[in-house]
C-alpha cells in the first residue's frame, strides 16, 4: 500500500526527528553511564549527576519563556508577523542573559563567604554556568520548533550531542569529570546558536535588552513558569533530595533507574510535544482536522508500550546495562517508575494538545498542584528509602486526568462543526 506523500513527509519531517531527538540526550547518558561509574566511581557520577541536574533548573531561573517561546513564534508565524518572531528570540536571549548575570554576581558574592569551602564554591559556580548556557540551548532549540522545522532541530541536536559527548568522555579521561562536563554544555548551546541564525533565522541573532519586551515574554511565559516549577518536582526534586537525605551512593543506584524511565518516556513524549505547535495553528485559524480525537486516544494508548517493555524486562535489562549484582538490588525501583512513567507517558499527548489550544493557565495550575504534592509525598518518602520515592511518582500522572473534560468537550464541540 502505498503511503500519502503528504503523510510521509508528515512522519519523516515532523514527526520521527522529535522523537530521536529527545531519545538522543537520555540514550548518551545512558551508554555513558556504566563507563563514569567503573571508572570514577559511584560517588563521582552522583555528584555529575547532580550537576546535570541543578543546571536544568535553569527554564524555572529564566521564568519558562524558552519552554513557551515555540507557542509564540508559531502564533506569529501563522499571521506573518514575521519580524515580531526577531524580537522574541532576541528579548528572550538578552532576558537569559540578564537572569544568569544577576545569579553568577550573587554566586561570586556567596562563594567570598564559604571559608575554606573551594571545591563548594566551585561546583556551584559550574552549575550556573552551565545552566546558563542549557538555558541558550533550550531558546534556540524550541525557536527552531518554533518554525515546525523539528528535522533542523533533531539535525542540530546530533551535532551538539557529538561535541558534548566527545568533551565530556575528555573529562572522564582527565578525571575532570564536572569542569569539561560545564564545556560541553557551552560547546552544544555554541552549535544550537550558530545553527538557528544561519539556517533558520538567516540572520544573526544580538539580545535585545528592552524592558518592554521583558514585560512582555514575562506576560507570555507566566503561565508556563508556573507550570515549570511543577514538572520539576518529577524529573529534578528527587535528584536533589537524595544525596541530601541518603547521600551520594543511594542516589547513584537510583539515577540509572530514573534514566532508564525517562528514556523510555521520552520517545513518545517527543513524539506528542509536536502537537502543541500543531493545535496552536488549528486554534488560531479555528478549523481541526477529522477523526483528530480519535487519533489522540490511539496515540495515548500506544505511548505507554516502551515503558510496558522496560516493566517486562527490567532486570536483564539491569544486567546486561550496569551488573547482575546492581540489578537484583534495585530492578523493583526500576519496575515502579516504569509504570509512573508509562501512565504519564499515555496523558502526555493530551497535556500538549491543552497547550496548543491556549489552555496554559490551566495547565500551569495541574501541574503546579500535582508537582506540589509530588514533592511533599516525595519529602516524607525519602525517609524510608529509595523505592518509596519511586512510588511518590505517582502522584503526577494521577493529576494529569484533569485534562480529560476539557479534551471531550473540544472534541464535542468540533464534532458539531465538522458534522
Amino acid at each position: 500500500m502505498m503511503i500519502p506523500k503528504k503523510f510521509k513527509g508528515f512522519i519523516i519531517k515532523k514527526l520521527i526527528p522529535p522523537v530521536a531527538e529527545q531519545f538522543l540526550g537520555p540514550l548518551i547518558l545512558f551508554l555513558l553511564t556504566p563507563y563514569i561509574i567503573t571508572t570514577l566511581g559511584k560517588i563521582n557520577y552522583g555528584l555529575w549527576v547532580l550537576l546535570i541536574a541543578v543546571s536544568m533548573f535553569s527554564q524555572v531561573a529564566c521564568l519558562g519563556i524558552t519552554a513557551w517561546i515555540a507557542k509564540a513564534i508559531s502564533e506569529s508565524l501563522a499571521l506573518n508577523h514575521f519580524q515580531k518572531v526577531k524580537e522574541i528570540v532576541s528579548s528572550s536571549f538578552a532576558l537569559i542573559l540578564t537572569i544568569f548575570s544577576a545569579l553568577l554576581i550573587g554566586t561570586f558574592i556567596a562563594s567570598s563567604f564559604l571559608n575554606g569551602e573551594t571545591i563548594t564554591a566551585t561546583f556551584i559556580m559550574l552549575c550556573v554556568v552551565s545552566g546558563l548556557f542549557n538555558e541558550i540551548d533550550n531558546l534556540f532549540t524550541n525557536a527552531t520548533k518554533g518554525y515546525e522545522l523539528f528535522h533542523y532541530s533533531f539535525s542540530m541536536e546530533i551535532i551538539g550531542r557529538v561535541f558534548w559527548g566527545a568533551t565530556v568522555i575528555l573529562g572522564v579521561y582527565t578525571h575532570h569529570l564536572m569542569l569539561f562536563t560545564c564545556f560541553a554544555i557551552v560547546l552544544k548551546a555554541l552549535v544550537k546558536y550558530i545553527f538557528f541564525s544561519l539556517f533558520v533565522i538567516r540572520s544573526t541573532i544580538f539580545p535585545l535588552f528592552s524592558f518592554q519586551a521583558f514585560r512582555a515574554r514575562y506576560i507570555e511565559s507566566r503561565w508556563m513558569f508556573v507550570q515549570l516549577v511543577g514538572g520539576t518536582s518529577l524529573s529534578l526534586f528527587d535528584r536533589l533530595l537524595i544525596p541530601a537525605v541518603l547521600g551520594v551512593n543511594k542516589l547513584a543506584s537510583y539515577t540509572p533507574c530514573i534514566q532508564l524511565a525517562q528514556l523510555a518516556f521520552s520517545v513518545p513524549a517527543a513524539a506528542n510535544q509536536i502537537l502543541m505547535p500543531i493545535f496552536s495553528r488549528y486554534y488560531s485559524l479555528g478549523k481541526f482536522p477529522n477523526k483528530w480525537f480519535a487519533m489522540a486516544i490511539t496515540a495515548a494508548v500506544l505511548s505507554a508500550l516502551p515503558c510496558l517493555v522496560l516493566f517486562f524486562f527490567s532486570q536483564q535489562i539491569l544486567t546486561l546495562w550496569i551488573s547482575k549484582s546492581f540489578s537484583d538490588e534495585n530492578y523493583m525501583t526500576l519496575n515502579v517508575l516504569s509504570l509512573s512513567y508509562g501512565l504519564l507517558s499515555s496523558l502526555s499527548i493530551f497535556h500538549f494538545i491543552m497547550l496548543g489550544i491556549g489552555e496554559s493557565k490551566f495547565v500551569a495550575k495541574v501541574n503546579l498542584f500535582a508537582g506540589a504534592m509530588t514533592m511533599v509525598a516525595t519529602a516524607i518518602a525519602a525517609n524510608f528509602g529509595v523505592n518509596y520515592i519511586a512510588y511518590a511518582k505517582f502522584i503526577y500522572p494521577l493529576m494529569q486526568l484533569n485534562y480529560l473534560p476539557g479534551i471531550l468537550k473540544l472534541w464535542k464541540v468540533n464534532r458539531g462543526v465538522n458534522g
